[in-house]
């Protein structure tokens, strides 16, 4: 509480009503020896805005929480500056409170003063969230004139330590004041307005029974240097559901061909990848229309290294649905105004000057004035109206910032992908990727895939499943925080082997001499295997022939030249006779056929050959 010491006070009125706020705000110091007075909640209205110093309260000793450089109060601005800011907070309820509803935390950049985004507040309230705009230090400027290689690592570690209010970096010294920290502005805040809440107003969900953040039931969004704060949020405590970005993060170094991402970018799987969803108009943060002046890339660099995917680009209207198919990266294509550069024309598009804010504004700009302070020719106008017309982002809204309840939320439309006919690759069957991206949700909220099929259960949008030959039929029903599909979406996958199995014959013997007419047994070794595997091979000898009469002339006049050949059998052993027809000069060959045959039909046939000559 950023209290100043009080100067005397000449009439008893004065005095009254001094003492009068003072209880309004605080408990006032009870009496010694005297029971503690128990405090009356003071119903509220909302929306509602709280300066950051009254959400602390004075000190037991009845002391100023901001006298002196080591005072432990919130929000001391007098003290430590744009690092101890004391803008508004803002508070709003949704239209129904339930036991399910999620909080949203929006961290609105620039100076970290909630105020510039306030238009987008009661949309998400509408959506079902409870909603805090947190008013937050901003200590980024730390890393400014740094190396290249110092600011990539200074950006993660700043925010790390006004996040927290703990010295985790060397660029700053934001945790000599660390009661300043985004969590524990949070925490006040939440406990502030419980206990000033009306009755049911829910805020008490939020917070665990040890007083922290219950970031299970906590959605987090940020504009600009917000935006910034946030995905770093969603990297340490994982268990926040859903990051909104608007216009950032566009931390890192680098051109469009060689950029590289601040370090605290990074994907982590089933969390940025999943979770984070992004706005941003194309002319983000240029300074003209050249595409060479066009930095959007460090925008769109960094989602896609946490892994965001899926591009909608879109051009807003006022009162138009959009249909953003499950796209977790928004690009407005808004047109820059008519009219010669660099004057730009009020209420007629998204100049390169309005483009960063239009996104949190979601108004033409309707009167611009000369940048004074403007380093740049061409960016010498700065907007000075903001009541031009709507733009036409509250759908971009919806869909970035997600259900806050479960009335808000419609149901989502599963769909298991196309059928698909893929070859067995082994063991019977083979792994197949399954797709569900074409599920839908209007609201554009997280899904979560349930899959079942001759592989049991499985999870996931992609997984990858083991189907057995034949037809699988598989099911998938898709969900969200609060529903599942109506009905389940089915896929159909047909795994086939066509492709015969491998057979390989050598036999032991392949020349018979002399030409006795002895019976000279014969062994084969035969192996097959199958790729599918589905089951062993069947392997059978299927015929010997002769390239000579079994008993034609110039033999010597025996018969039976192929014995105990045991046809459509495993047989491996049999006996050929060593004689050739004495009138043939090529000599006598004798064919020796197999035939392997897998579970599918599939059939390979080899041949191997005993040869017997004419002279030798």
């Amino acid at each position: 509480m950023n209290f100043k010491k009080a100067k005397p006070i000449i009439t008893v009125l004065a005095a009254v009503t001094l003492v009068a706020v003072f209880e309004i705000v605080h408990q006032t110091e009870p009496v010694k020896g005297a029971p503690m007075p128990v405090p009356t909640p003071t119903p509220l209205e909302y929306p509602l805005t709280v300066h950051p110093s009254f959400t602390d309260g004075p000190l037991n000793d009845g002391s100023d929480p901001c006298g002196g450089p080591t005072a432990p109060g919130i929000g001391c601005f007098d003290q430590w500056g744009d690092k101890g800011t004391d803008k508004d907070h803002y508070l709003l309820l949704p239209p129904t409170i339930t036991n399910e509803g999620k909080l949203l935390v929006f961290l609105c950049g620039g100076d970290g003063h909630a105020e510039p985004c306030q238009n987008v507040f009661p949309v998400a309230a509408e959506l079902g969230y409870h909603v805090i705009g947190l008013t937050y230090p901003n200590d980024l400027d730390s890393c400014k004139g740094l190396s290249a290689n110092d600011s990539l690592d200074c950006f993660g570690e700043v925010m790390n330590e006004t996040v927290t209010g703990v010295n985790h970096s060397s660029y700053t010294n934001f945790s000599d004041h660390g009661q300043d920290s985004i969590v524990n502005r949070l925490v006040n805040v939440l406990k502030w307005v419980r206990n000033k809440q009306n009755p049911g107003d829910g805020w008490e969900r939020y917070l665990t029974n040890d007083g922290e953040p219950d970031w299970t039931k906590i959605h987090l969004a940020g504009f600009s240097n917000g935006s910034s704060h946030a995905s770093f949020m969603g990297t340490q405590f994982q268990e926040i559901g859903r990051v909104a970005l608007f216009s950032g993060p566009n931390d890192g170094e680098g051109n469009s061909e060689h950029w590289r991402p601040s370090h605290y970018i990074q994907e982590i799987d089933g969390i940025t990848n999943t979770r984070y969803y992004g706005l941003v108009h194309y002319l983000n943060n240029a300074k003209s229309y050249l595409p060479s002046d066009n930095v959007l890339f460090k925008v769109t660099e960094n989602w896609a290294e946490f892994g965001m995917e899926g591009l909608f680009l879109f051009d807003p209207s006022p009162g138009e649905v959009q249909d953003f198919g499950n796209a977790h990266v928004l690009i407005s294509l808004d047109a820059p105004p008519p009219g010669p550069e660099p004057t730009p024309v009020p209420s007629q598009g998204t100049s390169f000057v309005e483009a960063h804010p239009s996104t949190i504004k979601d108004k033409y700009c309707s009167e611009f004035e000369l940048d004074t302070d403007s380093e740049n020719d061409l960016t010498d106008y700065k907007c000075a109206g903001n009541d031009g017309p709507t733009i036409g982002y509250k759908p971009a809204w919806r869909c970035v910032l997600g259900s806050g309840d479960r009335y808000a939320s419609e149901r989502p439309v599963s769909n298991a992908g196309a059928n698909q006919t893929v070859e067995c690759q082994g063991g019977g069957g083979t792994t197949v990727e399954l797709d569900g991206s074409g599920s839908t949700d209007a609201d554009c909220d997280i899904l979560k895939y349930a899959w079942a099929g001759p592989f049991g259960l499985e999870t996931g949008r992609n997984p990858s499943v083991f189907c057995p030959v034949g037809f699988n039929f598989i099911a998938l029903v898709a969900s969200d925080d609060w529903w599942e599909s109506l009905v389940p979406s089915t896929t159909l996958v047909n795994v086939v082997d066509t492709t015969p199995p491998s057979l390989n014959v050598v036999l032991l013997r392949t020349v018979l001499w002399p030409a006795d007419h002895r019976l000279v047994r014969i062994d084969a070794t035969v192996t097959s295997s199958d790729s599918c595997g589905a089951a062993p091979v069947q392997v059978e000898l299927t015929s010997i022939t002769n390239s000579q009469a079994d008993n034609g002339l110039g033999d010597g006049d025996t018969d039976r030249d192929i014995q105990e050949a045991s046809y459509g059998t495993f047989d491996t052993s049999f006996f050929l006779r060593a004689e050739r027809a004495g009138n043939i000069t090529a000599g006598r060959t004798y064919t020796v056929t197999y035939t392997a045959t897998d579970a599918s039909g599939n059939q390979t046939v080899k041949t191997a050959t005993v040869y017997v000559p004419h002279a030798q």
